[in-house]
């Protein structure tokens, strides 16, 4: 319980320097493209595997 307790806070503070930074939004932005790309290649990966 304590090491979740520890792991939180060692996420909390990245995150809260990463909007300092104003790192976050850039991060973000990029993980939705990835994300959308992702996505589109494995739809063309089921549709060629079903065909």
């Amino acid at each position: 319980m304590q090491l979740a307790f520890i792991l939180k806070r060692v996420m909390y503070i990245y995150v809260t320097e990463l909007f300092r930074s104003q790192r976050f939004l850039f991060y973000m932005i990029h993980a939705r493209r990835i994300y959308e790309k992702v996505e589109t290649e494995w739809s063309a990966f089921k549709t060629a595997g079903s065909s």
